[in-house]
């Protein structure tokens, strides 16, 4: 089974999907006869005072424990003998339940988890539990229980709890040990196993107790569902979720038919349900006021069944996380890709007119009947520099298996050109558009180095081409000791000067210009030696010898610029984030396209000196974009700020709810968001800064500038703020209270 890890990301299902085989593979046995439970009479001579098991009996559905799968399990309390662990559960809540464990006098440690039931039972259906005897389900839950791997229970001993070891309670839900959180009607199994002695080791393991808990439930508001469409290709399919004006949250499931139908024959759609609540961490529901949250993927598939049945599964829940009474389910299968379908045809060569040292130009044809293109440049007889692709020699006189296995990566990972005339029609079978000439280029290949283009490409279909290579090419030899010779007549100087961004701006002869390197060596006060502390940074005025010194240590770092030329012969970038009053340098060198460089030269400029006094002012520029429903807010020093503090904000503790209403006064509103924006608004000394409203939501934007007086002692301005409404107005607190006077 596969599940979603988080919100934001997407579920990308891998090949393993499609086997049977898996951790989490629901597979069914055939039912054994159930081992019956001997009572213990807590009035026999001798004998102490425990608690006899319990079967839970639920209307509508399988007791617990399921009759296939025997297990000793008490109903939210239990005393055991002096070998276990008793429990008892209380103050059980939708999202919560607290519990007492109390060890006998023969534990000297023990281990404790807490498992969904659903997820117990699946542990069961994997690991041959169900239909088992009674000695084999407790083998099953020990071996989660001490689990060494990391997903085993939490160890407890009197040196951990000193006093409270003979009576330890836990707040489950709001303890640390709880990855998955309580939800509401859930069914949930304490599982505790003493130990006697304090290593809390199966090996010393006495006694196994199972206790039943199951969180309560508010009534359910309206009738939460979900609708799901499948978008079925050839190679994978996405899953797309709509949920009814009920649901606050979902959540959704996806594997294959014979994996899923198994568990639900077993154990029943509530088990289903509460296995999806329970499938990742955190276990919250899916919030629906996102659309990104509401699909996912799988695929694509190198080599998929057309035959292999995918259900995919969803439910909603309401405000109070109350589950829904109605599943949605999909079955379906990917399309069959056509036994005759055309292979596509590309070529990928190098341009001869345009290379240099480092620096390559790449001609790019793909036919009518490719989709896509995927290359990546290979030296002849080295590896790749992350040395994760063997010399291109390795593939031209290797095997098959070895191009096949390349092409598939480059498909996978390489570096991919879309064919922009493409078009295809489905029902003939046949490309319908046009070829594509395009053209690529590597800046950052080995001098004087032998070099092939390995690509592949991708039909309709998705089906991969066979691994094809180039005409090899050497790249030029890099020349460093004539930059007299250097054509690219290369420059940089720096304009838009504020306190803290400046703008670069590189101009060359782009005929002659390959590409062109840049790094700082001088940044204000700033040691640059903690960032660069494997070489000695050179100073503003440092000769050629050294600056060349410095870029050669420094050439494959994160911190070195590498930039091929443009058509236009300039490009400009702003960089912001720096001191004001700042001296910032950076050295900076050109490949021409003879393999020459130029002298490294150095540009240096200051930032402007912070003006500060003692009349600070700040200002709020909102523009709103019909077509997005949003608006764009700037927030921009005026006069006299050492810096400011703001905040675009749409939360409740905002009180946007309010305005109109006898709930709150005029200028309760104002005092409270001065307050707000004062301790938990951004804080930046930028003279500008730009942020982006929610679509659909009412907004407040607030800013609070800082200056000082001639003595140095801080001066904060008023607040300045405005209510920008999800209709695209702009208003003020008097225009909700007429007479309240502004500020």
């Amino acid at each position: 089974m596969i599940m979603k890890n988080n919100f934001i990301a997407k579920i990308l299902w891998s090949a393993a999907v499609a086997a049977v085989a898996g951790s989490m593979a629901l597979s069914c046995k055939e039912p054994q006869p159930e081992s019956p439970v001997e009572p213990v009479d807590p009035n026999a001579p001798g004998e102490i005072t425990i608690s006899v098991p319990d079967t839970i009996q639920i209307p509508g559905e399988y007791p617990v424990p399921h009759p296939e799968i025997p297990m000793k399990i008490y109903d939210r309390e239990c005393v055991v003998s002096d070998a276990g662990v008793s429990v008892e559960a209380f103050d059980i809540t939708e999202n919560n339940f607290k519990f007492t464990l109390r060890p006998g006098k023969d534990v000297a440690s023990y281990k404790l988890d807490v498992y969904p039931l659903a997820n117990l039972y699946n542990y069961m259906i994997d690991e041959g539990g169900l239909g088992a005897d009674e000695r084999t389900v407790e083998r099953i839950i020990l071996s989660h229980l001490f689990n060494a791997e990391g997903n085993g229970g939490y160890a407890f001993t009197a040196k951990d709890l000193g006093a409270d070891y003979q009576e330890f309670t836990i707040d489950w839900g709001n303890s640390q040990y709880a990855q998955l959180a309580p939800v509401p009607d859930a069914q949930y199994i304490i599982a505790v196993a003493g130990c006697y002695d304090e290593s809390a080791s199966e090996s010393a393991a006495t006694e196994l107790t199972l206790v039943y808990v199951c969180t309560d439930s508010k009534p359910l508001i309206g009738n939460p569902s979900v609708d799901i469409d499948v978008n079925a290709q050839y190679r994978g399919a996405i899953i797309s979720h709509t949920p009814n004006a009920d649901c606050a949250g979902i959540y959704y499931f996806g594997t294959n038919q014979d994996m899923l139908d198994p568990y639900v024959d077993a154990f029943g759609d509530r088990m289903l349900r509460d296995l999806m609540r329970h499938w990742y961490v955190p276990n919250t529901p899916i919030p629906v006021d996102n659309p990104d949250n509401l699909w996912y993927q799988i695929g694509p598939w190198d080599n998929p069944d057309p035959n292999l049945m995918i259900t995919t599964v969803a439910f909603g829940v309401d405000a109070n996380g109350t589950p829904g009474k109605v599943f949605s389910r999909k079955d379906f299968h990917l399309k069959e890709i056509p036994q005759d379908a055309d292979e596509a045809m590309l070529k990928y060569e190098l341009d001869p007119e345009n290379y240099s040292a480092t620096y390559a130009e790449y001609k790019i044809t793909l036919g009518k009947e490719c989709r896509s293109g995927y290359h990546y440049a290979l030296k002849m007889d080295d590896y790749t520099a992350d040395g994760n692709i063997a010399p291109a020699r390795y593939y031209i006189e290797g095997t098959d298996e070895a191009r096949a296995e390349l092409a598939n990566a480059l498909a996978l990972a390489g570096y991919g050109t879309a064919n922009a005339n493409f078009s295809f029609d489905e029902e003939k079978n046949e490309a319908i558009g046009n070829s594509f000439d395009g053209r690529w280029v590597d800046y950052n290949l080995t001098p004087d180095t032998e070099y092939v283009i390995a690509y592949c490409g991708k039909n309709f279909y998705g089906e991969i081409t066979e691994l094809h290579f180039s005409e090899p090419f050497r790249t030029k030899k890099l020349i460093t000791d004539t930059p007299e010779a250097n054509k690219s007549n290369i420059k940089l100087e720096f304009s838009d000067v504020t306190r803290t961004s400046i703008k670069f701006d590189f101009s060359y002869d782009p005929a002659n210009t390959a590409c062109f390197k840049f790094i700082c060596i001088k940044n204000g006060d700033f040691n640059l030696s903690e960032a660069y502390s494997w070489v000695e940074v050179p100073s503003v005025d440092a000769s050629q010898e050294d600056l060349w010194r410095f870029f050669n240590t420094m050439d494959q770092s994160l911190f070195m610029n590498l930039w091929p030329r443009s058509a236009s012969g300039t490009d400009s970038y702003t960089l912001v984030g720096l001191e004001p009053g700042a001296e910032v340098a950076y050295a900076y060198y050109a490949e021409d396209m003879d393999g020459v460089t130029s002298e490294i030269k150095v540009a240096t400029v200051t930032l402007e000196q912070m003006q500060v006094g003692d009349d600070p002012e700040v200002e709020i520029i909102p523009a709103w974009d019909e077509a997005s429903k949003t608006w764009t807010v700037k927030f921009n020093m005026v006069k006299d700020c050492e810096k400011f503090k703001y905040t675009l904000n749409n939360d409740d503790n905002m009180y946007l709810y309010r305005l109109g209403t006898s709930e709150m006064r005029a200028f309760e509103f104002y005092d409270h968001w001065d307050q707000f924006v004062g301790m938990n608004g951004l804080e930046t000394n930028y003279e500008s800064v730009t942020e982006v409203s929610e679509p659909g939501k009412d907004h407040v934007a607030l800013a609070v500038a800082w200056g000082r007086d001639e003595n140095g002692a801080e001066v904060i301005s008023k607040l300045e703020y405005v209510i920008l409404t999800k209709d695209g107005q702009q208003k003020l607190i008097s225009d909700y209270y007429p007479n309240y006077v502004e500020k």
